[in-house]
């Protein structure tokens, strides 16, 4: 059985469903595998650690493979919100370690320093995306609005208010919006980005780039670099954004979970057989994790 993590209704998960079971396969979208009915187990014997998942009935099967869309998410009820708090905590740094301790094919089995960081900013990657020659978007962060102004002069005096915090972004691009943020600047520093123009979304699973429309005719000049982050971060399934600049690329955005929902509908079902096929393409012999499978 192939297990993805993930809320019934996301649109990744339901399209990966499909093409593994238009390959005779059977595949199950569960969101929380930790909750009521399921359950999780570590077995520590002489050999290695097994992660083993079932529920309440005795119905057992072998997971062939796994799809990471959700971190097991706990749903509020009758939580008091400090209780809720530290069981959402627990209950995730569990999710984590089965995770691991799986040994079939698991999509974006994270390393904790990005499970607990899933919405890291692009300054965040920047040091590691120039490991693998990778640029990101240039950035800045001040509280000064003289050198604000002297960053948005040098790109036509137009820059992306980027806070650090949150994933909105905001288009800094008239004297209304210079002095909006500037008032922003007595209270605290800002962020900001140049903006780049011909953006491209791009999604890597496992060795393949696949990218949303038409590929730029220098994909190959890129397409190395961004399979090569991917594996490094240790990551089969990974959105980015990427804008031409200076004869080269430049990295917007990094997304660890991708939104599949902003992909096109030919690139959602490309990356949904890739996706597929990637899980299938492992050596299922080699996952030993037994499932009992309970009525939900």
């Amino acid at each position: 059985m192939y297990l993805l993590i993930g809320h019934p209704q996301d649109p990744c998960c339901q399209t990966v469903s499909a093409a593994l079971e238009s390959q005779g396969l059977q595949a199950s979208i569960i969101a929380n595998p930790m909750v009521h009915p399921w359950r999780v187990s570590w077995r520590f014997g002489d050999a290695k650690v097994k992660g083993q998942f079932g529920g309440e009935q005795g119905r057992e099967f072998e997971l062939e493979g796994v799809l990471v869309r959700g971190r097991g998410e706990v749903e509020v009820g009758e939580w008091q919100s400090s209780d809720l708090l530290y069981m959402q905590s627990e209950m995730q740094a569990a999710l984590l370690g089965w995770l691991w301790s799986l040994p079939c094919s698991v999509i974006n089995r994270p390393p904790a320093w990005l499970w607990y960081r899933p919405q890291a900013s692009l300054a965040f990657w920047q040091p590691l995306l120039w490991r693998y020659g990778l640029r990101a978007a240039e950035m800045m962060v001040s509280n000064v609005e003289s050198e604000a102004r002297t960053f948005g002069q040098r790109h036509a005096s137009v820059a992306v208010y980027a806070p650090l915090t949150v994933g909105e972004r905001y288009l800094i691009a008239g004297e209304e919006d210079w002095n909006g943020l500037a008032a922003l600047e007595r209270v605290a520093p800002v962020a900001l980005r140049q903006s780049l123009d011909d953006a491209h979304l791009v999604c890597i699973v496992g060795k393949q780039v696949v990218w949303d429309g038409k590929p730029p005719a220098d994909k190959l000049a890129i397409e190395p670099r961004l399979i090569s982050f991917a594996a490094a971060m240790k990551l089969d399934f990974l959105q980015m954004v990427l804008a031409p600049s200076g004869g080269d690329w430049r990295v917007i955005a990094v997304e660890p979970q991708p939104c599949f929902e902003q992909f096109g509908a030919v690139a959602r079902q490309t990356i949904a057989e890739r996706l597929a096929q990637f899980l299938t393409a492992a050596n299922a012999s080699q996952c030993k994790a037994a499932v009992v499978c309970g009525a939900v």
